[in-house]
């Protein structure tokens, strides 16, 4: 058996976001509300221990969506990929 170098562990970041989100882009969209806000978090742990985390809103209006607190908003709603930069 050849020797393989040791891989090295990466810890791997997580999102969550509010878990209603589907509703809030419907409200918008159906004419319920004109604006809402859908939250946010990032979070990532390094393998030396530390943390890092951001949490912002989504502001969702007919025009489109906007990030805010820490939230950039980088993708289009029904485009095949929504990226979100936290930091």
């Amino acid at each position: 058996m050849a020797n393989t170098p040791a891989r090295q562990a990466q810890a791997l970041p997580y999102t969550t976001i509010q878990p209603d989100f589907l509703s809030v882009l419907g409200d918008v969209r159906e004419g319920v509300v004109s604006r809402e806000d859908f939250w946010v978090s990032a979070y990532h742990r390094t393998l030396s221990g530390e943390s890092k985390s951001v949490h912002g809103k989504i502001g969702v209006t007919k025009d489109g969506m906007e990030g805010r607190d820490g939230v950039a908003w980088l993708g289009k709603v029904g485009g095949s990929t929504v990226s979100l930069q936290l930091g």
